[in-house]
C-alpha cells in the first residue's frame, strides 16, 4: 500500500471493493483465491509496473510475494521504500519443481533437483543463499 493509505487491516476481507494490482500468473494462495472476486483486480506484467500504478494511486494496493517485492524495492533507483507500507502476510502458496509428464527426462530432472537441494541443505549453502536473499 502507499505509506499514506488509511486502510484498516482486519484480514483479507479488508480489501473488498478495493482496486488491487497483482502480478500476472502469480499464485497468492487459497485464502486469496476465496476472496478475489470481491476486489477490482488489475493484472500487471512486472513488479515495477505494479509499484508505478500504486505510486500513481491508480490502485489501492499491490499484492505479491514479500521477498520478491522487498528485493525489488531495495534495489530500485526509481522508488523509495519509505513511500510504501506492507500489510501482514495473508497466506502462502507452495512452490514445486515441475516437468511435463511426456518429457522422457522428467524423472532424471526431478531426481537431480532433489539431490542438489539435499546437498546444499547439508553443506550449508542453502542457509547462505537464504541469508543473502532474505536477510536471515
Amino acid at each position: 500500500m502507499n505509506a499514506d493509505s488509511t486502510l484498516k487491516w482486519s484480514g483479507l476481507e479488508s480489501l473488498s471493493g478495493k482496486k488491487i494490482a497483482v502480478r500476472r500468473n502469480f499464485n497468492l494462495g487459497n485464502d486469496w483465491n476465496q476472496i478475489v472476486d470481491t476486489m477490482s483486480l488489475y493484472e500487471i506484467n512486472s513488479i515495477e509496473q505494479g509499484f508505478m500504478m500504486l505510486q500513481a494511486k491508480r490502485v489501492e494496493g499491490f499484492a505479491g510475494y514479500d521477498i520478491n517485492w522487498d528485493y525489488f524495492l531495495n534495489n530500485s533507483k526509481n522508488f523509495q521504500t519509505s513511500s510504501f507500507k506492507k500489510l501482514p502476510p495473508f497466506g502462502k502458496s507452495e512452490e514445486y519443481v515441475a516437468t511435463l509428464k511426456s518429457n522422457p527426462r522428467s524423472e532424471k530432472i526431478l531426481t537431480t533437483f532433489d539431490e542438489g537441494f539435499d546437498t546444499i541443505c547439508k553443506n550449508g549453502v542453502f542457509e547462505t543463499i537464504k541469508a543473502k536473499w532474505l536477510g536471515e
